[in-house]
């Protein structure tokens, strides 16, 4: 048996601000238009907001070797030294926007 729908309206607002405004611009394309075209509408949102979410979440940092061995992370340089070796790691996705950010 499926929870009522107040409840799962209810875990909708308490999500990210994406999801809630996929939600209120799918359920008032919903009272719009065709419930086709308004799901439609829905899908695109999220799929444009997940995107613009992954390309933020896009981190890059420096390894270097610590004294004892290990790997130490520092915030990546703007700039490489000439003839520099610089081992760089990214926490994030790298699919769609992503890689356009890790280019930049």
């Amino acid at each position: 048996m499926s929870p009522p729908a107040h409840a799962r309206i209810d875990t909708v607002i308490h999500t990210r601000l994406a999801s809630q405004v996929a939600f209120v611009a799918t359920l008032v394309a919903t009272l719009l238009l065709p419930v086709t075209a308004a799901v439609g509408i829905g899908v695109g949102l999220s799929l444009l907001l997940q995107i613009n979410q992954e390309a933020m979440d896009l981190t890059v940092v420096r390894l270097k070797r610590g004294e004892d061995g290990s790997l130490l992370e520092s915030p990546s340089p703007a700039t490489l030294g000439s003839r520099e070796v610089t081992l760089l790691d990214v926490y994030g996705s790298l699919l769609l926007a992503g890689s356009r950010t890790l280019q930049s």
